[in-house]
């Protein structure tokens, strides 16, 4: 795992290749593949993208694809190889390398829930500028094949900073942080990405 710290003036954000170790890759690709029965056949229970309330201008949803919050699958966590793992973010060494990164970052170790939302695009699928109801965000890439993804990169809007699609890349920064997915440009593949939403709340003393 290689974490890579980046300070701007308004806000910082980690950069991490190799989140998970190939054991943990392994038993979370093989989740996805089952996950995609879910994806393909299981519409009411995926994120409504054209019911959502985060429209562009003309009316259209901003967001294509599939997607599905893990977290609404499992009576507990520990029976998913997703939620497990990725509780890695929320411990050191990479919480306190986030909370360094930038002053306004300090609370990222008050985040007290979080939900884990799972999203597949394919061609021409895309998410337009738009911003997270959270505190923190943390997105990552992850690719079931060995065929190149072109295009889906992220991209900060406001900040000409984008992070080209990468099997196990991860990006953490501030929710308010407006950003936006290009359209995937790779025919009879999918892109990959696994959103989770901190939120900030009480610690346990009530402070």
């Amino acid at each position: 795992m290689e974490i890579v710290q980046n300070r701007l003036k308004d806000f910082g954000y980690l950069c991490i290749t190799n989140l998970y170790t190939e054991k943990e890759l392994i038993f979370i690709k093989n989740e996805i593949r089952n996950l995609n029965y879910i994806l393909d056949s299981v519409p009411d229970i995926q994120v409504e993208r054209y019911n959502t309330s985060d429209k562009n201008d003309d009316g259209s949803p901003k967001m294509s694809g599939n997607g599905i919050y893990i977290d609404s699958l499992y009576f507990r966590r520990d029976c998913s190889a997703i939620l497990s793992s990725n509780r890695k973010i929320f411990r050191d060494p990479i919480m306190t390398k986030m909370m360094e990164t930038h002053p306004s970052n300090v609370a990222f170790n008050r985040i007290t829930t979080d939900h884990s939302l799972l999203n597949r695009y394919s061609y021409g699928d895309e998410y337009s500028t738009h911003f997270d109801i959270s505190s923190f965000s943390a997105i990552t890439f992850f690719n079931l094949n060995s065929n190149e993804i072109l295009g889906g990169e992220l991209v900060f809007a406001d900040y000409d900073i984008s992070f080209k699609f990468k099997d196990n890349f991860c990006v953490i920064f501030p929710s308010w942080v407006e950003h936006h997915s290009n359209k995937v440009k790779s025919k009879n593949t999918y892109r990959y990405s696994l959103s989770q939403f901190g939120v900030i709340g009480y610690d346990r003393t009530g402070n």
